[in-house]
């Protein structure tokens, strides 16, 4: 037996979850019928340590999809540099009192929120289930592991960087690897935090701090460390007392780090991107169409900001009549290839300072770039709204 559906989506990650979310929201999304696949369970054990930025558009994005997004903590400002703590080559970013630069989420929390929304919503949900197939025949024919078929007019890929969906519609991604690995940990500390996020680049790649919500285990921050494998692998290996004393010399002692509150995890980074964002009848989000180093903080964003111009482009092709899978595609890379390419080609500049040759003048230029804006406060405005996400056209449901 064959069943149909407007919009199937592969992938119940946060990508997926909220893409569901966005496309069967009548008020500010197209109100389509939508399955929700998954090969794993939807209600799964939290292993995922990791938190989350926001930026304000995502969080408005978030708030009309009547997502109630909970323990967020604000970033108030940012403390960016390069070397020690009394070397001009750093600023500091501090956002409107009336607005905070960006909101910090777990991955746990985040999850469980669009779960809960999800809860009040018309999805389908079919869990436990894997895709054996996809062929484009008029519509999109899902053969699922279980024996069922499904035909959708429009098939979302956000099953991930290694994504199936992706391969099965034959695009190809173009892949480097940044010889990187980051190292994520959630750590406990003396001093307050005060809302300041701590980025201390390096020779390769960064160090950041997130402000996390403080517990009865005390203050709280993420740690997202980015570096050469062997250095990752090495760091990972040290007793916690030493590998605290390390994160917290590295972040200038700003923190006084005393302990761990999170295993410690790390994992390859690359830059990987799909040749397309979407193929006959497929839209790729998230993850499933680029990958990008964490130095900006912005991979979830760019999937907001995947889902909010597919729900908007699809919107407009259902309210005229038009075939989703088709019309609803029209306009979507193209509002989404100038955002994702300029994130790419910062995030590549600032991981790697090169030894010899012309790219090795990149980090002289980020240095001189880091005194340049702590000396013109006039550029601040501008550096606040590219981190907010409120540069560029944007769809409506990021405004």
């Amino acid at each position: 037996m064959t069943d149909r559906v407007d919009i199937a989506i592969i992938g119940a990650g946060l990508s997926g979850l909220l893409s569901a979310i966005a496309l069967s929201d009548s008020d500010y999304g197209p109100g389509q019928r939508v399955t929700l696949i998954d090969a794993g369970p939807l209600y799964r054990a939290a292993s995922d340590g990791r938190a989350t930025t926001l930026t304000p558009s995502a969080l408005r994005m978030l708030s009309r999809l009547g997502v109630d997004c909970p323990a967020v903590t604000p970033i108030h400002g940012m403390r960016v540099g390069e070397g020690e703590a009394d070397t001009p080559w750093q600023f500091e970013l501090p956002s409107r009192s009336d607005a905070p630069l960006a909101m910090v989420v777990e991955n746990a929390a985040l999850r469980a929120a669009l779960l809960s929304r999800l809860s009040d919503t018309s999805v389908e949900i079919i869990e436990r289930t894997g895709l054996d197939a996809l062929e484009i025949d008029g519509d999109a024919r899902l053969s699922l592991s279980d024996g069922r078929v499904l035909k959708a007019a429009l098939v979302v890929a956000a099953d991930g960087r290694k994504s199936a969906i992706r391969r099965m519609a034959g695009l190809s991604v173009t892949r480097s690897d940044f010889r990187q690995h980051a190292l994520v940990t959630t750590v406990i500390h003396a001093e307050p935090h005060e809302g300041i996020a701590l980025q201390r680049f390096q020779r390769v790649g960064a160090i950041a701090s997130l402000p996390l919500a403080t517990t009865k285990a005390g203050h709280r921050s993420q740690i997202v460390w980015s570096d050469r494998e062997t250095a990752i692998a090495a760091a990972c290996a040290l007793p916690e007392a030493a590998l605290v004393s390390l994160i917290d010399e590295r972040l200038w002692g700003a923190l006084e780090i005393t302990g761990l509150d999170a295993s410690v995890q790390s994992y390859p980074l690359i830059d990987q991107r799909s040749e397309a964002l979407s193929a006959e009848r497929v839209a790729l989000v998230g993850d499933a169409a680029r990958a990008v180093h964490p130095l900006a903080g912005q991979g979830f964003n760019l999937a907001i900001r995947d889902i909010a111009a597919l729900s908007e482009t699809v919107r407009e092709a259902a309210q005229t009549g038009q075939d989703i899978g088709t019309a609803g595609l029209i306009g979507y890379a193209r509002w989404r290839r100038v955002d994702e390419m300029l994130l790419a080609a910062v995030t590549q500049s600032l991981s790697a300072a090169p030894r010899r040759g012309p790219l090795s003048l990149l980090g002289h230029a980020r240095r001189l770039a880091f005194a340049t804006v702590d000396a013109v406060p006039a550029l601040h405005p501008l550096i606040r709204q590219e981190a907010a996400g409120e540069m560029g056209e944007r769809p409506p449901l990021l405004l």
